[in-house]
């Protein structure tokens, strides 16, 4: 028991990013849609689509999440208005050769202005962040193996925008 509780104390730094005694890992995704077009983020070496997300950290919020998220990666001051759902059957490789299994929260957020973008140097060299027309958008987020269109279909069906 005392080595459980040694490995606890020693792993809580982050309790929702994976190690290799626990393969998972939490995120949040913001659907932003304005003037019938949503805001995607564009991987460069894979040249794949996908909804943003933001990484999980200790004290977070969904709140403080989302924040992060426009702030560094969108430049937009966000806030959540909808829970629109999870993705928990995806899983990745990560830069040590570990299955991950991830789970996504998606939340229809507004953007109420801009800010000062502060992304990583690394981030600068992998996205781009593009605004797409809807029905683009819905094709090329239904060809991906997470089917994300499905959570920007639950805006347009539920006339939430």
């Amino acid at each position: 028991m005392n080595n459980f509780n040694n490995n606890l104390d020693s792993s809580i730094s982050n309790i929702f990013k994976h190690s290799k005694q626990y393969p998972f890992h939490l995120s949040v995704a913001g659907v932003v849609i304005r003037n019938n077009k949503i805001l995607l983020q564009y991987k460069k070496t894979t040249k794949v689509y996908r909804i943003p997300s933001e990484s999980v950290e200790i004290d977070d919020t969904i709140f403080s999440v989302i924040s992060r998220l426009g702030k560094e990666e969108l430049g937009l001051k966000l806030i959540p208005l909808h829970f629109l759902g999870s993705n928990n059957k995806h899983a990745f490789i990560d830069n040590k050769g570990l299955k991950i299994n991830k789970t996504t929260l998606y939340f229809l957020c507004k953007p109420l202005g801009k800010v000062q973008r502060t992304p990583l140097d690394i981030e600068l060299e992998l996205y781009d962040f593009v605004w797409i027309d809807i029905d683009q958008a819905l094709n090329v987020l239904a060809q991906r193996d997470r089917r994300e269109d499905r959570f920007v279909r639950v805006v347009l069906d539920g006339n939430t925008i």
